[in-house]
Protein backbone atom coordinates (compact mmCIF):
# COMPACT_ATOMS: atom_id res chain seq x y z
CA UNK A 1 0.00 0.00 0.00
CA UNK A 2 1.56 3.23 -0.91
CA UNK A 3 2.60 6.05 1.82
CA UNK A 4 -0.36 8.21 2.25
CA UNK A 5 0.50 12.02 2.81
CA UNK A 6 -0.86 13.17 6.04
CA UNK A 7 -3.61 15.50 4.31
CA UNK A 8 -4.89 11.95 2.82
CA UNK A 9 -4.49 10.15 6.06
CA UNK A 10 -6.93 12.93 8.06
CA UNK A 11 -9.25 12.59 4.32
CA UNK A 12 -9.66 9.11 4.95
CA UNK A 13 -9.52 9.39 8.69
CA UNK A 14 -12.66 11.52 8.27
CA UNK A 15 -14.17 9.11 5.49
CA UNK A 16 -14.14 6.81 7.91
CA UNK A 17 -15.81 7.97 10.45
CA UNK A 18 -18.75 9.56 8.55
CA UNK A 19 -19.33 6.29 7.23
CA UNK A 20 -19.45 5.30 11.15
CA UNK A 21 -21.48 7.78 11.87
CA UNK A 22 -23.85 7.91 9.12
CA UNK A 23 -23.99 3.84 10.18
CA UNK A 24 -25.19 5.01 13.34
CA UNK A 25 -27.57 7.31 12.29
CA UNK A 26 -29.35 4.99 10.29
CA UNK A 27 -29.35 2.08 13.23
CA UNK A 28 -30.72 4.43 15.25
CA UNK A 29 -33.54 5.34 12.71
CA UNK A 30 -34.11 2.04 12.07
CA UNK A 31 -35.05 1.52 15.65
CA UNK A 32 -36.71 4.44 16.17
CA UNK A 33 -38.72 3.12 13.34
CA UNK A 34 -39.15 -0.48 14.61
CA UNK A 35 -39.77 1.25 17.81
CA UNK A 36 -42.64 3.95 15.98
CA UNK A 37 -44.16 0.99 14.29
CA UNK A 38 -44.54 -1.07 17.38
CA UNK A 39 -46.27 1.76 19.41
CA UNK A 40 -48.24 2.38 16.08
CA UNK A 41 -49.70 -1.13 15.97
CA UNK A 42 -49.94 -1.17 19.93
CA UNK A 43 -52.33 2.35 19.38
CA UNK A 44 -54.18 0.61 16.48
CA UNK A 45 -54.83 -2.50 18.66
CA UNK A 46 -55.89 -0.45 21.67
CA UNK A 47 -58.15 1.89 19.33
CA UNK A 48 -59.70 -1.45 18.68
CA UNK A 49 -60.32 -2.66 21.99
CA UNK A 50 -61.85 0.57 22.60
CA UNK A 51 -64.14 0.82 19.62
CA UNK A 52 -65.29 -3.12 20.49
CA UNK A 53 -65.96 -2.48 24.29
CA UNK A 54 -68.06 0.85 23.09
CA UNK A 55 -69.83 -1.42 20.70
CA UNK A 56 -70.43 -4.04 23.50
CA UNK A 57 -71.19 -1.08 26.17
CA UNK A 58 -73.77 -0.42 23.35
CA UNK A 59 -75.24 -3.73 22.75
CA UNK A 60 -75.71 -3.93 26.45
CA UNK A 61 -77.14 -0.88 26.40
CA UNK A 62 -79.73 -2.39 23.95
CA UNK A 63 -80.42 -5.54 25.58
CA UNK A 64 -80.84 -3.94 28.55
CA UNK A 65 -83.67 -1.45 27.21
CA UNK A 66 -84.73 -4.52 25.19
CA UNK A 67 -85.30 -6.17 28.25
CA UNK A 68 -86.70 -4.21 30.08
CA UNK A 69 -89.72 -2.97 27.38
CA UNK A 70 -90.66 -6.80 27.31
CA UNK A 71 -90.82 -6.15 31.11
CA UNK A 72 -92.78 -3.58 30.98
CA UNK A 73 -95.00 -5.22 28.04
CA UNK A 74 -95.27 -8.68 29.95
CA UNK A 75 -96.49 -5.83 33.00
CA UNK A 76 -98.81 -4.14 30.87
CA UNK A 77 -100.43 -7.55 29.48
CA UNK A 78 -100.82 -8.94 33.07
CA UNK A 79 -102.56 -5.56 33.99
CA UNK A 80 -105.01 -6.72 30.91
CA UNK A 81 -105.29 -10.22 31.65
CA UNK A 82 -108.12 -11.70 32.51
CA UNK A 83 -110.46 -8.74 32.71
CA UNK A 84 -113.04 -10.55 30.51
CA UNK A 85 -112.41 -13.61 31.52
CA UNK A 86 -113.94 -15.16 35.01
CA UNK A 87 -112.07 -15.89 38.08
CA UNK A 88 -112.46 -19.66 37.89
CA UNK A 89 -110.54 -19.76 35.08
CA UNK A 90 -107.78 -18.09 36.77
CA UNK A 91 -107.52 -19.33 39.93
CA UNK A 92 -104.75 -22.25 40.42
CA UNK A 93 -104.43 -24.32 43.06
CA UNK A 94 -100.91 -25.38 44.18
CA UNK A 95 -99.16 -27.54 46.62
CA UNK A 96 -96.17 -26.93 48.35
CA UNK A 97 -94.76 -29.56 50.93
CA UNK A 98 -91.08 -29.66 53.15
CA UNK A 99 -90.15 -32.97 55.73
CA UNK A 100 -89.93 -32.04 58.89
CA UNK A 101 -86.53 -33.80 59.89
CA UNK A 102 -86.26 -36.27 62.23
CA UNK A 103 -90.24 -36.55 63.22
CA UNK A 104 -92.31 -39.85 62.07
CA UNK A 105 -95.83 -41.04 63.14
CA UNK A 106 -96.41 -43.44 65.46
CA UNK A 107 -96.29 -46.06 62.57
CA UNK A 108 -92.83 -44.98 61.71
CA UNK A 109 -94.11 -42.68 58.50
CA UNK A 110 -92.28 -39.74 57.87
CA UNK A 111 -94.45 -36.49 58.66
CA UNK A 112 -94.31 -33.13 56.31
CA UNK A 113 -95.38 -29.41 56.73
CA UNK A 114 -98.00 -29.39 53.54
CA UNK A 115 -99.27 -25.64 52.53
CA UNK A 116 -101.94 -25.19 50.23
CA UNK A 117 -102.35 -21.85 48.38
CA UNK A 118 -103.57 -20.36 44.86
CA UNK A 119 -102.35 -18.82 42.09
CA UNK A 120 -104.41 -15.81 40.65
CA UNK A 121 -102.55 -13.17 38.21
CA UNK A 122 -101.59 -10.12 40.47
CA UNK A 123 -104.32 -7.98 38.46
CA UNK A 124 -106.93 -9.75 39.79
CA UNK A 125 -106.36 -10.85 43.23
CA UNK A 126 -107.88 -8.12 45.07
CA UNK A 127 -111.28 -9.45 43.54
CA UNK A 128 -110.94 -12.51 46.01
CA UNK A 129 -111.78 -12.09 49.70
CA UNK A 130 -110.79 -15.09 50.67
CA UNK A 131 -110.34 -19.02 49.80
CA UNK A 132 -111.30 -22.04 51.94
CA UNK A 133 -110.08 -25.48 51.76
CA UNK A 134 -112.61 -28.70 52.01
CA UNK A 135 -111.20 -31.87 52.81
CA UNK A 136 -113.47 -34.44 53.67
CA UNK A 137 -111.69 -37.17 55.47
CA UNK A 138 -112.21 -38.72 58.60
CA UNK A 139 -108.67 -38.04 59.87
CA UNK A 140 -109.26 -34.04 59.38
CA UNK A 141 -110.85 -32.92 62.54
CA UNK A 142 -111.35 -29.49 60.80
CA UNK A 143 -112.41 -30.40 57.35
CA UNK A 144 -112.47 -26.45 55.92
CA UNK A 145 -109.45 -24.00 56.51
CA UNK A 146 -110.40 -20.74 55.30
CA UNK A 147 -107.87 -17.94 54.36
CA UNK A 148 -108.36 -14.47 53.73
CA UNK A 149 -104.49 -13.47 53.19
CA UNK A 150 -104.07 -12.10 49.97
CA UNK A 151 -100.24 -11.53 50.38
CA UNK A 152 -99.66 -14.75 51.57
CA UNK A 153 -101.12 -16.29 48.10
CA UNK A 154 -104.43 -17.33 50.34
CA UNK A 155 -102.32 -20.36 51.63
CA UNK A 156 -103.17 -22.50 54.51
CA UNK A 157 -100.90 -24.88 56.49
CA UNK A 158 -101.20 -28.25 58.06
CA UNK A 159 -98.50 -31.07 59.04
CA UNK A 160 -99.26 -35.08 58.32
CA UNK A 161 -97.95 -37.95 56.31
CA UNK A 162 -100.17 -37.70 53.09
CA UNK A 163 -102.29 -35.96 51.09
CA UNK A 164 -106.10 -35.78 50.38
CA UNK A 165 -107.65 -36.32 47.45
CA UNK A 166 -109.82 -34.34 46.37
CA UNK A 167 -109.65 -31.34 47.97
CA UNK A 168 -112.39 -28.92 47.23
CA UNK A 169 -110.90 -25.22 46.92
CA UNK A 170 -113.99 -23.09 47.73
CA UNK A 171 -113.17 -19.45 46.08
CA UNK A 172 -115.41 -16.71 47.16
CA UNK A 173 -114.78 -13.09 45.23
CA UNK A 174 -115.73 -9.75 46.83
CA UNK A 175 -118.48 -8.85 44.40
CA UNK A 176 -119.52 -12.75 42.33
CA UNK A 177 -120.64 -16.01 43.56
CA UNK A 178 -118.26 -18.08 45.20
CA UNK A 179 -117.29 -20.65 43.10
CA UNK A 180 -115.44 -24.39 44.01
CA UNK A 181 -112.35 -25.95 42.16
CA UNK A 182 -111.63 -29.47 42.52
CA UNK A 183 -108.02 -30.17 43.69
CA UNK A 184 -105.96 -33.62 43.13
CA UNK A 185 -103.27 -32.96 46.25
CA UNK A 186 -101.63 -36.17 45.76
CA UNK A 187 -101.38 -35.76 41.79
CA UNK A 188 -99.79 -32.47 42.80
CA UNK A 189 -97.85 -33.99 45.64
CA UNK A 190 -96.29 -36.66 43.17
CA UNK A 191 -95.21 -33.78 40.83
CA UNK A 192 -93.70 -31.96 43.12
CA UNK A 193 -91.84 -34.93 44.26
CA UNK A 194 -90.40 -35.68 40.73
CA UNK A 195 -89.66 -32.66 40.26
CA UNK A 196 -87.41 -32.27 42.63
CA UNK A 197 -85.85 -35.48 41.95
CA UNK A 198 -85.29 -34.50 38.95
CA UNK A 199 -83.32 -31.64 39.91
CA UNK A 200 -80.74 -33.99 42.34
Amino acid sequence: MPDLSVTETIDLIATQERRQFRAIIIGSALIVIVWASLAYAAYQRLHSLRVEIAEEQQQQQKLTSAVARLIQQKQALEGKVGKDIPLQYLVKPLLSSSEVPGLRDVHGHQVFDFILYVYVPPSRVSELESVAYVINHPERLRPLVRSDDQLGQFAVKYRGTGCFAPVIVRVTPKSKPTFDLPFDMCDAWRAEAAARAHAQ
